[in-house]
Parts: C-alpha cells; structure tokens; sequence
C-alpha cells in the first residue's frame, strides 16, 4: 500500500518483493504522484484524485500507467481513503495500488484479434463481389450452351443427334453445380472438396 500527504506526495510505499517489475519502494518517496504516472500530461489522473481529496472524499478504482523497473508499461487501478490524525483532521490519503496489466493486456489482444478478424471480413466480402462477377460470367456462358442446345434439341427427330445434344446439356449442368458448390463453400469458410476430374 502507499500513503501521500494532501499534496499527493508520497510519503510510504510498502515493499513490493512480489512484483519485480516495480521499482523499488524508495524510489516512489517524496516525489509527486504526476512524476510517478506515465502518459497524463493533462494531468487528469492527479485532477481525478485531488478532486476527492479536496472533498476529503475516498476513491476508487482510478486508472493509470507507470513505468516499471525494466521501461514497461504497467497498468493499475488506484484505491485510496482519506488518513486521519489523532484528532480526526485529515492528515493524508493512504490506499493501495492493484496491477491490471496482463488483463489490459489480454484486452488489448483480444481487439487486435477482433480488429484483423473484422479485416478479413472485409477482404472476404471484397473478393466475393470479385468473384460473383467472374461466376455470373462463366453462368452466363453455361447457361447459353444448356439453352442453345436445348433449342436445337427441341428442333430434331434423329435420335443420336438428341442424344448427343443433351449430353452435352448435361455435362453443362453439372459444371454449373459445381460452381454453386464453389460459392457455398467460400461463403461458408470450409475447406473444398477435392476430387479427381478427366481432362
């Protein structure tokens, strides 16, 4: 735990032989709490807690960084109450420090993670619009020879013209399965099937 007078300076800091990347606890004594907090040029941290002290309020779960021992960045919620003298005048804050790194840190990963996530996502639907256009082409062209021989088709009495004219519906149309089973398995992000083809 640490104590400061009413000018936030410290004035105690207990040892913290559990948490190496602290400094020492002498290295806290005597300096103001704006020379210990890292990255609050505005100050807002030490307005935050001065705000309370004024009002001779406690306070609460303030967030903050330090430096710690080694120049990393150490993230900690600060707690404090008001300490009081024999008489009850208020004297000092005396409160304690709780490191929330490997939790902030675990956040921080978690929305890079979501961030590329939402990237990929993004990619995914570029080349999906991309795709749809090569597929409505190649449709297209499928389509023209299921209805082009269709038509010839409805045209003919010889029995192995018509025989040849609908194989090749055929095979128009299961080319056209395959490339809607192509679309069903990039938009469901599954691996696709392989198989063997004749050339």
């Amino acid at each position: 735990f640490w104590e400061t007078d009413l000018n936030q300076i410290f004035t105690y800091m207990s040892p913290m032989p559990q948490m190496g990347l602290f400094r020492n606890a002498e290295a806290y004594l005597g300096r103001h709490r704006r020379d210990v907090i890292y990255n609050d040029a505005e100050e807002q941290v030490t307005d935050r807690i001065q705000h309370d002290m004024d009002r001779e309020a406690p306070f609460d779960q303030v967030p903050c960084s330090i430096l710690g021992r080694d120049g990393h960045l150490l993230h900690l919620l600060l707690s404090g109450q008001p300490r009081r003298n024999s008489e009850g005048v208020v004297v000092g804050y005396r409160g304690v420090a709780r490191d929330i790194t490997e939790h902030v840190q675990a956040d921080e990963q978690l929305r890079q993670a979501q961030q590329e996530e939402g990237m990929r996502q993004t990619q995914k639907v570029e080349a999906i619009g991309i795709l749809a256009g090569g597929i409505a082409h190649d449709v297209n062209n499928t389509l023209d020879i299921i209805l082009g021989y269709t038509g010839l088709t409805l045209q003919m009495t010889d029995v192995s013209q018509i025989q040849h004219n609908v194989q090749h519906v055929f095979t128009a149309g299961e080319r056209a399965k395959d490339m809607v089973q192509q679309i069903l398995t990039f938009s469901r992000n599954r691996d696709p099937e392989r198989k063997a083809i004749y050339l």
